[in-house]
């Protein structure tokens, strides 16, 4: 076999921390952007990185990384996306809940309007497995899907996964019974 070149700085795949698992995480806010939903409202994005003293400390934004160098269409595999603004510009109660949790979450903090100020942050999150499919089958993706208080992260209970397909049967055209052995053409 032929030298590799940065063997030395080069991180093995995930080293060696497995997949996330489900279930609550102490996570810290690592990016901030407003964007513009598809029915127009106004929706924050909140990059999140695992930040609990584990092994799986820095593998959001580890993975990103590893996204940017490699030259593909980097995100943060952990965003989560609140809408900002109610009826009649008000805040929604998601978001005023969630900025009321990060402020309990992190004394002496105080929103002010000014979402670059949530970077840094820390705030409890709820992630659950999510199955997608792929080129060689379905898989599952750790994903963040909820807030939840930072002391009470490491205590959730992992929610069920979510699947493509809801039917208790393996067919995943639905219950459909086979007619018989004969062709019906």
């Amino acid at each position: 076999m032929r030298t590799f070149r940065n063997w030395d700085q080069v991180k093995g795949a995930l080293n060696g921390r497995g997949k996330l698992p489900p279930g609550g995480h102490v996570c810290k806010i690592i990016k901030v952007e407003q964007k513009v939903g598809r029915k127009g409202g106004t929706l924050l994005s909140l990059w999140l990185d695992i930040d609990e003293g584990s092994q799986h400390d820095g593998r959001g934004m580890e993975e990103y990384t590893r996204r940017v160098n490699a030259g593909k269409n980097a995100f943060c595999p952990y965003i989560m996306w609140i809408n900002v603004y109610g009826e009649n510009m008000q805040p929604s109660q998601y978001f005023k809940g969630l900025i009321l949790q990060i402020e309990q979450d992190n004394p002496p903090y105080k929103w002010d309007g000014d979402e670059d100020k949530l970077v840094g942050k820390k705030v409890g999150a709820v992630f659950r497995e999510k199955e997608l499919a792929g080129v060689d089958g379905n898989f599952f993706v750790t994903e963040p899907f909820a807030f939840c208080p930072v002391q009470d992260a490491p205590s959730v209970t992992p929610p069920e996964p979510l699947r493509m397909y809801r039917s208790n049967s393996s067919n995943r055209m639905g219950n459909l019974e086979p007619i018989g052995d004969e062709m019906p053409f």
